[in-house]
């Protein structure tokens, strides 16, 4: 796994969902992305701790405690698509009912999608 930028992923993370914040900007809703896609991956520990600040509350189903199901080995690219979005690289991940997803889907490039309403 390629080490990513953290600081980046975090960067663009908490841009995407500035309306999701504790105290969100006075200008959250014309920052956010609700078409996000990060530039890198983070492994797991990374992206639970990049959405806790992003979305400390939860959303929905998901809460950023639910990172911690997945195994280290794998990558993760944060997104969103309207709602939580991740893309994963990996083997053993946890299942669409263990995560609570609405989808679970294999993608042509290989990915996992699980996205979250």
């Amino acid at each position: 796994m390629k080490t990513s930028n953290t600081k980046q992923v975090l960067s663009e993370t908490l841009r995407a969902y500035a309306d999701c914040g504790i105290a969100p900007p006075p200008n959250a809703m014309s920052i956010r992305s609700l078409r996000f896609h990060a530039t890198e991956s983070c492994t797991p520990n990374q992206a639970r701790r990049i959405m806790k600040q992003a979305i400390p509350d939860g959303y929905n189903n998901f809460n950023a405690d639910l990172l911690s199901l997945f195994p280290p080995s794998c990558e993760i690219w944060i997104a969103r698509e309207m709602s939580v979005c991740l893309y994963v690289v990996g083997d053993n991940l946890p299942s669409k009912q263990a995560l609570g997803a609405d989808e679970y889907d294999d993608q042509p490039d290989g990915f996992t999608r699980i996205w979250w309403d």
